[in-house]
Order: C-alpha cells, then structure tokens, then sequence
C-alpha cells in the first residue's frame, strides 16, 4: 500500500463482546409405542437466553433469546442396533439494537492520528433454523 512502510504489521484487532451468564431451560420425553420391531418418539422444548447483552450484537455474534423445538423417532430393527431421526426449529427472537447505545465501533487497524469510535451495530437481528439429523447406534 503506498504510504505505508514494508512490512506492515497490523496490532491486534479486539471485538468487544461483553459475555455475560446464559440460562437454559429444557423439558423432553421419549415414549416407546412398539415393542418389536422397537419404534420410540421423543419430543423436547428448549429455551436458551443470550450470553451477550443487546448493546453488543454484532453479525458476528448475532446469539439471541432463542425457543428450540424438536421431535424425533427411533426404530430398532434389531436387538442391538437403533436408528435415529430428528427435526428440530430454532425460533430466534427479533432484537433491536438502538444506534444511540450501539456498543461496536469500526476496529481500525491503522496505527496513526485517533479516529472517534463510531458505533456500527446498530439494527435488527433476527435469526432461525432448521436442524435435520440422523444416528445410529451399534451396541457390542
């Protein structure tokens, strides 16, 4: 880059992210409804908070209050051998982050005449997905 010496080292770069304590709430079940070939379904519910306060979302750490779903269904077509399935949905909840008390300015990794910070993460953050798995187990 032409002004800048060679080579260039750029300092650390910091993200603030204020983590703070999440909490998680879980309930689940599993019923077996056939016995054989053995067929189990299982349904849970989670509720998680966020670990980083809404002054602090940033794209990079977009971790919102969020509602889990899930359901899910075993078989087992032999005495030591089950199949598994599952769904599940992430309902992320919608925050607003306000451009007055945004908390993340630009990261500058220019040594030189000091910038005033300029807060960047002001906006809506909103988030969701789908979660599909599959497993076996194969007992010995």
């Amino acid at each position: 880059v032409v002004g800048f010496p060679s080579p260039f080292s750029v300092p650390p770069v910091g993200i603030p992210r204020s983590f703070k304590p999440s909490n998680s709430f879980r309930l689940g079940g599993e019923l077996t409804v056939l016995d054989n070939p053995g067929v189990d379904l299982r349904a849970g519910v989670n509720y998680e908070t966020s670990a980083i306060p809404n002054d602090y979302l940033t794209p990079l750490t977009a971790d919102l209050n969020r509602l889990t779903l899930a359901v899910g269904v075993g078989i087992r077509p032999l005495p030591k051998l089950r199949l598994d399935a599952l769904y599940a949905h992430v309902f992320g909840f919608t925050e607003e982050v306000d451009p007055a008390t945004a908390a993340v300015s630009a990261v500058n990794p220019v040594r030189g005449n000091p910038t005033t910070p300029r807060p960047i993460n002001g906006g809506t953050y909103a988030n969701a997905g789908n979660i599909f798995g599959l497993g076996a187990t194969l007992q010995f």
